[in-house]
């Protein structure tokens, strides 16, 4: 089956937007009461302390995490200094938190549960008059367990994804247990069931976490980005179960919410992009390339608009990549692209990505394209004169006559290869001009 995007809950792990309303609010009385009267150090210090983790919560909203990451280790700082260093705290466990957040967003796992955990023994100890149960302490259990599912420790992830379920159907019990957390829970065990192959507990999971969802956002007609995801969900583990017909019902649905959604900012959003990957992905298990092809030039194309905007996107750019790469090999699309003429020489790498896909299953005009690379230096690769023999061999022995040319200036003789005159017709510098403005989309899925 081929690879499908997986939607995790991390928006939770933030700080809640109550909580940025109260640290908001103890701004402003704060300054009210500066009015009239003196204010002590450690007034100057919480007040200093509010407007920097605001600050963290705007760079964080607008995904710049690197300053994000500064603005809560200097709100922390100051917390520690106006609350003491040694001290126990919901503003030092929040900033502890937050700074977790910022780490796993930029990738560092290891960083990220340390002050998750650090975060967590102390919420524990502020809440354990109330028998360990807070949803602080919920959300910790959460974030810990999305670093382990990150770090790909499953046993781990569905522990504390457990745990923190059980915490929230505590807290939550008068409400029924019908909660966006709890919905929030459910999700992610049901991917920690997907990723270790347990279908049907992850397809129960899913089943749960969409219908708690539907109650949530009935007044809103069922439309909710946390529909849709759960929707996208349960196609993916319909796709892994062999059910296709199912997958396709599931992630036509997701799209279709998801299109309504955004459409505001004209439906180019990434997780548009991933319904129609993950419908190509369908498509091409089925065997329809035809239609495969066409959702995949459609996710690359909105993935192209977004890429570079959020820090985010990159893994999921990556993943359209590999899908149409993968599909267009094939269905042995190289022989019929036609290539757009447009400056992109900045996305060189990421077109390298799914042609060295392509010539690592076989095609052999991927592998001229890439042992031509390797030779002249062009498509984001440098000169790599052993890459270029070893690519071109592999062209010259499918018969690709233009490799047995190139492999003879390279000094390699090519007697023992065969050779049918296949010819491709381009020269150094229109290779050079289609490397340098490679991101195609001239063939609209029109393949015949």
């Amino acid at each position: 089956m081929t690879a499908a995007f997986l939607c995790v809950f991390v928006q939770d792990t933030d700080e809640k937007q109550e909580r940025l309303a109260e640290l908001r609010q103890r701004l402003r009385d704060k300054t009210n009461q500066r009015s009239g009267r003196a204010s002590s150090k450690r007034d100057d210090l919480e007040l200093e302390a509010t407007l920097v983790f605001n600050k963290g919560f705007e760079y964080r909203q607008r995904s710049q995490f690197d300053q994000a990451l500064f603005a809560y280790e200097h709100a922390l700082s100051l917390f520690q200094k106006c609350h003491g260093s040694g001290a126990s705290h919901p503003d030092i466990a929040g900033s502890l938190n937050n700074i977790g957040f910022m780490f796993y967003k930029k990738g560092d796992l290891d960083k990220a549960l340390e002050y998750h955990q650090r975060s967590l023994q102390m919420r524990e100890k502020l809440y354990a008059s109330q028998d360990g149960v807070h949803p602080d302490i919920a959300n910790s259990l959460n974030n810990i367990g999305n670093v382990f599912f990150k770090k790909g420790d499953l046993d781990k992830a569905l522990e504390y994804y457990q745990r923190s379920l059980q915490m929230k159907e505590k807290l939550y019990a008068s409400q029924g247990r019908v909660h966006p957390d709890i919905a929030m829970s459910l999700n992610n065990i049901g991917n920690v069931f997907f990723k270790k192959g347990d279908l049907d507990n992850a397809l129960e999971y899913h089943q749960r976490s969409l219908a708690m969802s539907e109650k949530l956002y009935a007044s809103q007609g069922r439309v909710h980005p946390d529909i849709a995801m759960s929707l996208n969900n349960i196609g993916n583990v319909y796709s892994d179960k062999g059910d296709l017909d199912k997958a396709l019902e599931y992630h036509g649905r997701s799209l279709q919410m998801k299109e309504k959604l955004y459409a505001s900012q004209g439906r180019v959003h990434p997780d548009i992009a991933d319904s129609l990957n993950n419908i190509g992905n369908v498509y091409s298990d089925k065997g329809d390339l035809d239609k495969a092809l066409e959702y995949h030039l459609k996710a690359f194309s909105i993935m192209e608009q977004m890429y570079g905007k959020q820090q985010d996107a990159h893994h999921r750019f990556k993943s359209v990549v590999d899908s149409f790469g993968k599909t267009l090999s094939q269905k042995g699309g190289f022989d019929r692209l036609s290539f757009a003429n447009r400056q992109a020489s900045q996305d060189e790498a990421k077109s390298l990505v799914w042609i060295r896909k392509a010539a690592d299953r076989g095609d052999p005009k991927a592998q001229l394209y890439l042992g031509v690379s390797y030779q002249m230096g062009f498509g984001g690769v440098e000169q790599n004169k052993e890459e270029a023999i070893k690519w071109l061999t592999k062209a010259a022995t499918q018969g690709f006559h233009e490799a047995h040319v190139r492999l003879h200036h390279l000094g390699v003789t090519t007697s023992s290869m065969g050779s049918d005159e296949k010819v491709c017709s381009f020269t150094d510098q229109t290779f050079g001009s289609f490397c340098n403005s490679f991101f195609f989309f001239v063939f609209l899925g029109r393949f015949h």
